[in-house]
């Protein structure tokens, strides 16, 4: 929301749709409508990788070297940055439909996240700043 009123502000005659979607997972079919022949730029929350203990199964920041939960330095898997991760399979969801003109994937670093932004950082922070 805070993007399209940042279009709708703006002095520029250009008209910009935004379609904002409830989570970083979440795509309803019966959207396609909304994107057909326009040009789509993905862009989620800056999401920073989590690890994910063998002991506990909780997960917990990258940086950190042990569980915070049990204390456990086993990691079961890394785990992406979700809003990337998110991103991409939403632009493959995308194409395979073949209904916009274009996608783009937005996105916060070259690995998916950028490490000095906060966790969960978004285009409402970066717009307000």
């Amino acid at each position: 929301m805070r993007l399209w009123q940042e279009f709708r502000e703006s002095d520029s005659h250009d008209h910009r749709d935004v379609l904002g979607v409830p989570g970083c997972g979440t795509w309803v079919d019966s959207w396609y409508r909304y994107i057909a022949g326009k040009d789509v730029r993905i862009c989620f929350d800056n999401d920073h990788p989590k690890k994910q203990c063998k002991g506990c199964r909780k997960t917990y920041p990258h940086n950190e070297e042990i569980c915070p939960h049990c204390g456990s330095r086993d990691v079961l898997t890394e785990l992406p940055p979700r809003g990337y991760e998110a991103s991409l399979t939403l632009a493959r969801k995308l194409s395979a439909h073949g209904s916009p003109q274009s996608i783009s994937i937005l996105q916060w670093g070259e690995q998916g996240y950028t490490e000095s932004l906060p966790n969960g950082y978004d285009v409402r922070d970066l717009l307000n700043a």
